[in-house]
């Protein structure tokens, strides 16, 4: 029987590791992105377990879903001995208590990874970064992991550079296509005039209250000023936003979305877009947007929302949802689709923006009509 209580290890005593067993060992940071995107230990890859998949998992998280390409990576090198999981401040009392994620992602890692040492640190982040600010970055990126990784490969990890190819895939350089006429990306993405044009993007949604509009020349605006907090209101947002891209869309122009992280709140606004349009719930829509951008987690407050939304949706749906599959599939779209669907406008075949799509009856929600494609 495998032993499921907590073993852990004080913030000196990762130090001592890090500082000598590197290669072996592998820090998973069990924060939200947002957290983890911040400033974190050096060397973490961020495994965070959201609501909705806790709700869905109580008693083992679907390691193999919600881990990322890059943590799949890292946690596979075969000469791992040690896996060390952290929380913002956890102790010993509190990551002992079976009811909190820290404690739930311990069980799952040790039932995951059976054959290896799990340890929690002692604290969490706040008290490493306390006793160990050197051995934790302000300004994370994604490439320093990279290359922090092919340094462990001069000191005997195992790797070679090659390897490590897949990862630089991984990060996102630009905005991922959600349609051929919607891409979701950060605040990053919104300063890249250049490769916005290559794109094709006509018209950008800042949803954020920070976010500047670098070039209101090339591009269309409109802002949505809602913060990431546990009391903003985006549901009251959702309509004004899919009226802007259902705008741009039969201009034949192409969106960009985004806030800051492109986490949360443009997530947000996409996973509402997409359950609106497409006619289906929260799941599908979550899993379908999640498998182009791995990094997206609207908190807690938006999902409560999100929930709500759903639920006016399926009130006011005449057919049952598609599966995730046929969101965006041309090969699925069947003449007997094509035949039974009606056509907002002989425009949008043309353009061709997104004739590949399975059709949806017309829905009416909000007072205006669900689009039918």
């Amino acid at each position: 029987q495998i032993n499921m209580e907590p073993l852990f290890i004080s913030p000196l005593g990762l130090e001592k590791i890090l500082e000598t067993e590197t290669a072996l060992v592998q820090l998973v940071d069990c924060r939200s992105f947002i957290h983890f995107n911040r400033s974190r230990i050096l060397t973490s890859v961020n495994v965070f377990c959201t609501p909705l998949v806790k709700k869905r998992n109580p008693r083992c998280l679907p390691l193999d879903v919600i881990m990322s390409k890059e943590a799949k990576c890292c946690l596979s090198r075969p000469n791992l001995t040690t896996v060390i999981l952290y929380d913002q401040d956890s102790d010993q009392l509190t990551a002992s208590n079976g009811s909190t994620d820290l404690n739930l992602m311990y069980k799952s890692m040790v039932r995951y990874f059976g054959n290896k040492k799990i340890l929690i640190l002692t604290g969490g982040f706040t008290r490493f970064k306390q006793e160990c600010p050197d051995l934790c970055t302000p300004h994370p990126s994604p490439l320093g992991t990279y290359l922090t990784l092919l340094i462990m490969n001069d000191v005997g990890s195992g790797f070679s550079k090659a390897s490590f190819t897949p990862l630089l895939f991984y990060f996102q350089t630009q905005p991922v296509e959600l349609m051929p006429y919607l891409f979701l990306g950060d605040a990053l993405h919104s300063t890249m005039k250049d490769q916005l044009l290559d794109l094709g993007i006509t018209a950008i949604l800042n949803v954020s209250t920070s976010c500047a509009n670098h070039f209101p020349q090339d591009f269309r605006y409109k802002i949505i000023p809602v913060e990431d907090t546990a009391s903003a209101d985006l549901h009251f947002w959702f309509k004004d936003a899919i009226q802007f891209i259902e705008e741009e869309k039969k201009d034949g122009g192409k969106i960009l979305v985004h806030c800051k992280g492109g986490v949360s709140r443009s997530a947000t606004v996409c996973l509402a877009y997409i359950m609106y349009t497409r006619c289906v719930g929260l799941e599908d829509a979550f899993d379908f947007i999640k498998s182009r951008r791995d990094s997206i987690s609207p908190n807690a407050n938006f999902m409560m929302q999100l929930y709500d939304y759903e639920k006016l949706v399926v009130s006011h749906s005449s057919s049952s949802p598609l599966s995730p599959c046929r969101l965006y599939n041309p090969v699925l779209s069947s003449s007997s689709d094509s035949n039974s669907s009606s056509r907002e406008s002989s425009d949008d075949n043309e353009n061709g923006s997104d004739i590949e799509l399975s059709s949806v009856p017309a829905l009416r929600i909000m007072g205006k009509k669900c689009v039918s494609t």
